[in-house]
């Protein structure tokens, strides 16, 4: 054994050296990282420690060092896999580095003497999560999380692969100091200042999981505490390590009585009986050897042991702490084998071991790193990582806990959830495009209106009253809300001056030096987790339910939320510090001097609010005369009844004038016939404005002339439409509320009585004699909902006149049980708002959170939301993305938002109550201390489960569809991830419902009345609709939720059997129908009998069918109909036929709907068996029998000779299938010009689409005459810096059109991708993607190019002021694009591209394959725009083409049109008309082709590129002009697209596009300003390029006239160019 101590192996300051705190060794064991208290990271060579006692070694000596934290390193860890190095420190940012491929770009740091580095290591993430300091990390062994621990009493388990937050522990009770993991892969041990040792068992997560995949990982094992009772609390660390068999735990920081130890915990009791003593003061840090040692050298070891576990294995195990000493031990001796005091001056900090075991790096506080070094034997004799792995293999190493796969179809079935998955993410690829409409939320039940929010007043608090009402649908919005959607503007953020404080912050270092400590923002701690959070969010919305552009606020629960601010609304309007106005003739401080006097006996002084500042407030007059009316009248007569009545409500004020919209709810006035509001929007109806039709009530406002009520004038309604009256009645006694749609209208009266009218005025009921006044009337659709002042909630059916239930009281959900116990009387919570849906359900909000509906089919109010929820479910959070931002197609395509239903409706409006007063502080306290308990371990858990629960039984009472579904699959998933099967197995059986019933119980039942509720809002019902959806259709979504929990596949995987999950529907349709071709060929048919193939069909299709789904689906046929892809040959009848000829033509068509019919139940082949055998045989093996039976019969009875036929092969190149595919020969069809416009009306609505199983695809599409999918791709000329800009075009194109078709990427650069770039674009799609790197000869100078003349080109372009005129860079990608890109070897085996370039925009959703389509219509060239270029840039380009042209005339195609491009007014120049190459679709094989390569090689031998600035436009688009006939280029006006300033959308494409549409000519000026005194076409370029009608002028105009009146003589054609 040797000491190693170099002296430059220090992290050395200008004093002193700094502390060092932690140190670790690359699992290859070259590299040594040490962090240390002066912010940096430093890698060391291994190699140059053991060597430093040689004076010849001259290798590097401090690899790199990195000071990314802005504090003091506590910790450093490698990954185990090596990839990633992570470091925590006191700023609470936990940062990951990878090493950079490349060689250093740069020497030593400027300004410092620091070594140049060798190694590059980068910053990866900066990881922020704690509170505190970060204390200690751990990686797993399979490096698929990082487990940070520190002072905030916090563990944070992170992703390994994409160090997202998975968990955050809060367990522990005090500073956590140490974390290890068990080498098998199943715990982690954490210790903490709590003085417990906690194990957590866990699964090491995939690639992909995310935070919501992990709520049930990571769970507390056991709580070891025995060994800790009475441990030091003085200790900076508690590391503790995990033996490399797996056997024992070494915790630091222990006691054996009052000595100091440390404990050994034996795995799977986890206790502590072992202690190693013999330390003077607290042990910091165990470390064991990574390797197994052996007593007996291998050679000694005997014959019959060799290849078996070593019982004579032993482990080292070394540990340090406060009393500076170093022992090593080893389990097969009870005394240390190395004892070293005084290694140091101050306490040792950390332990390393070299992966061979062999070497142990030790650092110190006082600075020291240092290396014992052993030599073979000393520690005995190392076994190989072959006898470590099968000790460790009893505990399950190497499983990874994954689960046991449950046969194939468990495998098929997690791969359809996958799949399942992958489309998800598209469509929230979707929400962040923001295709969907953001100035409306639709409501769920009813006919999709808009669902505005509560009014807010300034200090965001509902607005006072006695009842407040806010619709849910646009059937009855808020009086007096405004009709048109204004984007509101976004508050002052009120922690700006704090971050700005916060960033000129001045800190003083260790040693002495101040600096400004930087505000790190960390862009993973910006994102938010995907684990659904227990926080309540603010309901800051409009009255229109438009979602703003600000953030919404955040409820801290940690303190009380004040409504008011100090000082009352006053202060709040006002400003509470607002100065006293100067009165004339008063001295100075008089007036104050009379305001503290005045407040001097405590009370307090009254002001008045003056433009000039407040002034004291003076007595005022007695008011005389005549007053004016005030808006209302007085209050209305109160019924005796209320003096009794358990429920006492508010009764609205008589009001003089009370004016209601179309539309409209609620009795609150509006100031003026004028205002606008908000609408009401119905199926056949345009939308009305406020103005457009109201009614309004003209109430008496003189007392009756005889003093008697009953002698008062009546009450005037009228209806009108803009200002015209429609009808009008009158009512003998004043009216309250009034509300009204399109189906009737309603006015409430101060005696109790209420009125309808028709939408003509005509009287649809008698008066309606109420108990009491009516508080509340709504409507929607044909329903109508009153509240009395007692409590009563009427509901009436106008269009059916009746009600589906008898009166019910609001008394139980006013807490009237609660209440009625208490000694005293105490305010019961009021009534918010009470609504309707379309079902005509009751929907009540109260004032303490709470809402209710009522349900009439079991006469009981039910409790949908509260407050309870709010604070301890982690799916409270209503703007969860898989809630608020979900969009449903149900329907006729309209997206609907989740967000708009009853449900988050509710819970908004429980948020809003719970900030208005604070109530959740305290139960929120009470749920943090409940966390921490013991036994309340899944407390959150379950609270949230059954959060779920509750959300789908209030959506299934509701019949809200969409929200239903949603919440399904949230509690499908969430079960999942739980793994709770018992209620997994529940879940799927109620989906299943009653239709699961054998045979014989539904033909016993049949006539017979059932008992059960026949409706779809039970999970037993017998119906085949669950809330409105096919029971299938949810079993087969949750079904595929699911598929990927293989815990749960033993109950999973027989329902997807039943639903075919497991089985490619594809595969089985199209393998039978390849099994009927070759049936055919292999019997030379020409027309079989239709009846035998449609017994023969049926009959493999029953095979292809579980031997349960006859007996669950017969009774839904569409289950088993033939797929709608399945394409069945057609046969001709011969001409020469016998008389019987029609009869034969019946049969065959009548054969021909058995043919597509459903499969007849009475065919399955297993009913005709025996049960005994039936119970034997598979359904594979009784198929194989059936298919030779039939094949027999049919071989040895020949059809009829004129019914035979040749038969061919077929060899269609790119079929992989294993069956060889045959069609008859037909006769060869003329030849036909293509027609693009026909072919895109037969080939549009995603036609061609990329199915999941591509094999059986291109077999059938092979049989259907389908020509196979083009060989093609999306190709970028891209930078690593790009990489923002790429991923935005790239999430673009696939969302709007490439996730459908599957093309492949292919990147250009001209240095290669980094890591970086890659894993970022491969998460953007499904397809293949390929990582090229241009040749150094087509991106540099040729060698014919003059530098020197070149040069000069860079310095004059450049300032005349030539786009891109001085880039060097920029020419070579010309060049390339020019004449190189069709040439790379990567594109060889393509024949079609398309170009995309970074930071582009794609509006437009394209439904047909782009390559299909210009492959089938023979089409060479694709464009969007076509725009006028800078003639600058290539002033000789034209001259050097007709010079090509002038040599090379055989080349020009016969069909080529120029004409277009050539200015005739200019003797026929070019025009610098080009299209815009950034948005091109092109044939490679025409640009491989010998006139394009043969006009390249004469332009780039002239130099245009570099001694002028060629472009790749202008080049392609005269390449294309002179070698493609017209006909073959096509223009693509359905594809929206912008690059920078040049932006094309189509017209009339509102339902597709997200962008305004754009005239035809909007691009032509944006290169070419019209100031420009470059000589223009007569035309614009793409009129020009389409000629015919497009050049049609108005008649009297002229060019030369509009140009003479400052017009750019463009504006006078006959088609504006916004035509569809």
């Amino acid at each position: 054994m040797r000491y190693i101590r170099p002296v430059w192996l220090t992290h050395s300051g200008e004093k002193k050296d700094f502390e060092v705190y932690s140190c670790h060794v690359s699992p290859d064991g070259s590299r040594l990282v040490t962090a240390a208290g002066d912010g940096y990271v430093r890698v060391w060579s291994t190699e140059a420690v053991f060597r430093a006692a040689e004076l010849s070694f001259d290798g590097p000596k401090q690899l790199a060092s990195m000071s990314y934290h802005s504090g003091t390193i506590h910790t450093v860890r490698f990954s185990g896999n090596g990839r990633y190095l992570a470091s925590g420190a006191d700023d609470k940012i936990v940062c990951v580095y990878t090493l950079d491929p490349h060689p250093p770009s740069h020497n030593a740091t400027f300004g410092t003497d620091e070594p140049p580095p060798v190694e590059t290591w980068k910053i990866h993430r900066r990881l922020i999560g704690h509170d505190n300091d970060v204390q200690d990390l751990g990686w797993s062994f399979d490096s698929s999380i990082l487990v940070s621990v520190g002072l905030d009493s916090k563990v944070v388990v992170w992703s390994g692969y994409t160090f997202e937050k998975l968990k955050t522990i809060s367990s522990h009770q005090s500073l956590v100091k140490g974390i290890t993991f068990d080498p098998a892969n199943k715990y982690f041990a954490t210790a903490s200042d709590d003085r417990t040792v906690k194990l957590w068992r866990f699964t090491p997560p995939g690639p992909n999981s995310t935070a919501y995949d992990q709520i049930s990982n990571f769970v507390l094992e056991k709580n070891i505490t025995t060994p800790f009772i009475s441990s030091p609390l003085t200790t900076y660390f508690r590391r503790c390590s995990w033996s490399p068999d797996g056997n024992h735990i070494a915790a630091a920081n222990a006691v054996n009585g009052p000595v100091s130890s440390v404990a050994i915990i034996n795995r799977g009791t986890w206790d502590g009986d072992i202690h190693l003593i013999g330390h003077e003061g607290p042990v910091e840090v165990c470390a064991f050897s990574p390797r197994l040692f052996s007593k007996l050298r291998p050679s000694d070891q005997p014959p019959e042991q060799r290849g078996q576990v070593n019982s004579n294995l032993v482990t080292v195990i070394a540990c340090a702490g406060q009393d500076k000493s170093l022992t090593v031990w080893i389990t097969s001796n009870p005394r240390p084998l190395v004892i070293t005091q005084d290694l140091a001056l101050k306490s040792l900090s950390d332990l390393a071991w070299t992966p061979d075991g062999t070497n142990l790096f030790v650092t110190s506080l006082d600075g020291s790193i240092l290396c014992v070094s052993f030599d073979a034997g000393e520690l005995g004799y190392e076994v190989s990582q072959e006898e470590t792995d099968k000790a460790l293999e009893k505990y399950g190493t190497g499983r990874r806990g994954a689960g046991i796969i449950e046969g194939t179809d468990g495998l098929l079935l997690e791969e359809k959830s996958r799949e399942d998955e992958l489309r998800g993410a598209e469509g929230r690829m979707g929400a962040l495009m923001g295709d969907a409409p953001s100035s409306q939320i639709a409501s769920l039940n009813g006919n999709g209106t808009p669902a505005p929010q509560p009014p807010m007043t300034p200090n965001g608090t509902m607005p006072s009253g006695d009842i407040r009402n806010v619709p849910l649908s646009g059937d009855a919005p808020a009086n007096g809300a405004s009709g048109q959607t204004s984007t509101p503007q976004a508050p002052e953020d009120p922690n700006k001056d704090k971050l700005e404080k916060l960033k000129s912050r001045v800190t003083i270092t260790k040693d002495g030096k101040k600096r400004i400590a930087p505000l790190l923002l960390s862009s993973s701690g910006g994102h938010e987790s995907s684990l659904p959070r227990a926080q309540l969010m603010s309901a800051s919305k409009s009255a229109q339910g438009v979602k703003g552009d600000a953030p919404q606020t955040i409820l801290d629960l940690s303190k009380p939320f004040d409504g008011l601010p100090k000082g009352g609304l006053a202060s709040l309007l006002l400003g509470n510090k607002r100065k006293l106005a100067k009165i004339d003739g008063a001295e100075d401080g008089q007036v104050e001097k009379r305001i503290a006097s005045m407040s001097r006996d405590g009370a307090v002084p009254i002001l008045a609010n003056s433009t000039e500042g407040l002034v004291p407030a003076r007595p005022g007059t007695d008011v005389t005369g005549q007053q004016p009316t005030p808006d209302f009248i007085r209050p209305a007569v109160v019924n005796p009844s209320l003096m009794v009545s358990q429920v006492r409500l508010a009764i609205p004020k008589l009001r003089r004038h009370i004016v209601q919209t179309y539309g409209g709810s609620s009795g609150v006035p509006v100031p003026g016939a004028d205002d606008e509001g908000s609408g009401d929007s119905h199926q056949g109806n345009k939308r009305q404005t406020q103005h457009d039709i109201m009614i309004e009530a003209r109430n008496p406002s003189q007392m009756p002339a005889m003093g008697k009520a009953s002698d008062q004038e009546p009450c005037r309604l009228t209806v009108s439409r803009k200002g015209q009256p429609l009808w009008q009645d009158f009512l003998p006694r004043s009216t309250l509320l009034l509300t009204g749609n399109k189906m009737f209208w309603a006015a409430a009266c101060e005696d109790g009585s209420v009125h309808a009218w028709t939408p003509a005025g005509r009287r649809l009921v008698n008066a309606m004699a109420l108990e009491s006044q009516p508080v509340i009337l709504e409507c929607k659709d044909k329903w109508l909902l009153c509240v009395t002042a007692v409590g009563m909630c009427y509901v009436w059916d106008m269009k059916t006149l009746h009600s589906p239930h008898p009166p019910v009281s609001l008394a139980p959900v006013l807490d009237i049980a609660v209440h009625s116990l208490q000694d005293h009387v105490t305010a019961g919570p009021a009534v918010t708002s009470a609504h309707l849906n379309s079902e005509g359900r009751i929907v009540v909000s109260l004032s303490n959170g709470d809402g209710f509906a009522y349900s009439p089919s079991m006469y009981v109010w039910q409790r949908l939301t509260e407050l309870w929820w709010a604070v301890g479910s982690q799916y409270w959070n209503t703007t969860d993305s898989s809630i608020g931002d979900l969009k449903s197609s149900f329907g006729h395509g309209n997206a609907t938002s989740v967000a708009a239903g009853i449900v988050p409706f509710l819970e908004r409006g429980t948020t809003t109550e719970t900030m208005v007063r604070g109530k959740a502080f305290l139960l929120q306290r009470l749920v943090k201390q409940l966390l921490s308990r013991e036994g309340y371990e899944g407390f959150e858990s379950s609270v949230s489960v059954a959060h779920l629960e509750n959300r789908m039984a209030a959506a299934m009472m509701l019949g809200s569809k969409e929200e239903f579904q949603v919440y399904l699959y949230m509690y499908a998933k969430r079960l999942g991830a739980e793994g709770l099967k018992a209620k997994v197995e529940e879940l799927l059986r109620g989906l299943l419902g009653g239709i699961n019933e054998e045979d014989e119980e539904m033909e016993t039942s049949k006539g017979t009345p059932t008992s059960r509720n026949t409706e779809d809002r039970s999970w037993d019902s017998t119906s085949d609709l669950l809330c409105g959806w096919s029971r299938k259709e949810l079993l087969k979504g949750v079904i595929l939720i699911l598929g990927k929990n293989r815990d749960l596949q033993r109950i999973t995987v027989p329902y997807a059997n039943i639903l075919g999950v497991t089985a490619e529907p594809e595969t089985v349709g199209d393998a039978m129908s390849l099994i009927l071709l070759s049936f055919v060929q292999e019997i030379n048919l020409s027309t079989p009998s239709a009846l035998v193939m449609g017994m023969l069909e049926a009959t493999i299709r029953n095979f292809f069918k579980s031997p349960n789904e006859d007996s669950i689906y017969d009774k839904s046929p569409k289950l088993l109909a033939t797929p709608s892809h399945t394409t069945i040959p057609e046969f001709d009848i011969p001409s020469d036929t016998s008389s019987s000829s029609s009869s034969s033509a019946t049969s065959l068509s009548s054969s021909s709907t058995f043919w597509r019919s459903p499969t007849p139940s009475f065919w399955s082949p297993r009913r005709y068996i025996p049960t005994k055998i039936r119970k034997n045989v598979s359904n594979r093996q009784i198929g194989v029998l059936v298919c030779v039976a039939l094949t027999l019969f049919v071989w040895t009875v020949p059809p009829p000779q004129s019914w035979r036929r040749r038969v061919v092969h077929i060899n269609v190149p790119h079929i992989t299938s294993p069956y060889q595919v045959f069609r008859p020969i037909a006769e060869v069809a003329k030849k036909h010009p293509p027609n693009p416009q026909q072919w895109l009306e037969h080939n549009a609505n995603n036609k061609f689409a990329v199915s999941s199983n591509s094999r059986i695809t291109n077999a059938v599409s092979s049989y259907r005459h389908v020509s196979p999918k083009p060989r093609a791709a999306l190709i970028s000329l891209v930078r690593n810096s790009e990489l923002d800009g790429i991923v935005q075009s790239m999430t673009q194109l696939e969302y709007h059109w490439n996730r459908k078709y599957q093309y492949p990427w292919v990147f250009f650069n001209d240095e290669p991708f980094s890591d970086e770039f890659k894993a970022a674009t491969r998460n953007l799609t499904s397809s293949k993607i390929y990582y090229e790197v241009v040749p150094k000869d087509h991106w540099s100078l040729p060698d014919w190019i003059d530098e020197g003349r070149f040069m000069n080109s860079l310095e004059y372009l450049g300032a005349i002021g030539v786009g891109k005129g001085w880039m060097i860079s920029y020419r070579h990608m010309c060049r390339w694009n020019s004449g190189f890109f069709y040439r790379h070897p990567r594109l060889k085996d393509f024949d079609w591209y398309w170009r995309v370039e970074p930071d582009v925009h794609f509006f437009c959703d394209v439904d047909y394959d782009v390559f299909r389509f210009m492959r089938d219509n023979s089409m060479k060239y694709g464009f969007n725009m076509n725009i006028l270029d800078d003639a600058r840039s290539f002033p000789s380009l034209w001259s050097r083409t007709r010079s090509f042209i002038d040599a090379h005339p055989e080349l020009i195609h016969p069909e080529a049109d120029l004409d277009w491009l050539l200015d005739a007014r200019n003797s026929g120049d070019y025009n610098n008309c080009q299209f815009f190459s950034n948005f091109e679709v092109g044939d490679l094989n025409f640009f491989r082709g010998k006139a394009n390569e043969k006009y390249f090689d004469w332009l780039d031998r002239g130099g245009g590129f570099y001694y002028e600035r060629f472009g790749d436009a202008p080049i392609h688009t005269l390449s294309v002009a002179m070698f493609v006939p017209k006909n073959e280029i096509w223009f693509f006006r359905d594809i929206g697209y912008q690059h920078d300033i040049n932006r094309h959308c189509p017209p009339k494409s509102a339902h597709r596009c997200s962008c305004e549409p754009t005239p035809i000519d909007e691009n032509f000026y944006r290169l070419v300003p019209l100031e420009s005194p470059q000589k223009k076409p007569d035309d614009t370029c793409i009129r020009q390029f389409l000629g015919g009608s497009w050049l049609d002028k108005k008649s009297g105009w002229s060019q030369d006239g509009e140009r003479m009146f400052g017009g750019d003589g463009y504006h006078g054609y006959e088609l504006t160019g916004l035509e569809g």
